[in-house]
């Protein structure tokens, strides 16, 4: 039987951390993002935190910048913060203009699935996006199989994406003894066969 690889899931209410719909100003913001890295980096192994913006109706940049982006780095930790319960198109206009400003991907999940907002995808890591999300294949053998590309360019790709904080990483043990990859998408915590 195949172990489980449990991907850790941490949801933080926004309006609860805050006491107010208002989520303005860089000196709260850093309040917040201090709290969402602790939690980021607290644990070994996939590890999501999602941040809920439900009930949040007003957002500036400064507030958004630190709470999500200022204080959390170098996700190839296999941990990774995503967004979900946007209620306002103006919540939605800042956080995605605050990702693209700052040069970053913010993985937004929706009723429907998930969008990938902040800077605009390249052809290769839609592509990735597709065979990661979609279609759950989650190691780089089987997307080089799918894509007909080699295996060495889609562990590169699936290495970049994990840098950009696109993906999860989990190092599982392979059936032949040694060590293997595997990525999972941000924003649908499951668990998946070993």
């Amino acid at each position: 039987m195949s172990k489980r690889i449990v991907i850790q899931h941490t949801k933080v209410v926004l309006l609860e951390r805050i006491g107010t719909p208002l989520a303005l100003g860089a000196d709260e913001g850093l309040k917040v993002g201090l709290e969402l890295s602790g939690l980021v980096y607290s644990t070994r192994g996939p590890h999501l935190v999602e941040l809920s913006l439900a009930g949040i109706t007003a957002i500036d940049c400064a507030f958004f910048e630190q709470a999500v982006y200022k204080h959390i780095y170098d996700l190839t930790v296999g941990s990774a913060i995503y967004v979900s319960g946007i209620g306002s198109p103006d919540v939605a206009r800042t956080c995605e203009l605050t990702a693209r400003a700052l040069g970053r991907y913010l993985i937004v999940e929706e009723d429907q699935g998930y969008r990938i907002v902040g800077l605009d995808l390249r052809a290769a890591d839609a592509m990735q996006v597709e065979a990661l999300y979609d279609k759950g294949l989650d190691n780089s053998r089987d997307i080089a199989e799918a894509y007909d590309m080699s295996v060495a360019n889609a562990s590169t790709r699936l290495k970049d994406m994990l840098q950009k904080g696109l993906v999860l990483r989990a190092e599982v043990t392979s059936a032949t003894g040694g060590y293997e990859f595997r990525y999972f998408p941000i924003g649908h915590p499951r668990e998946r066969a070993q």
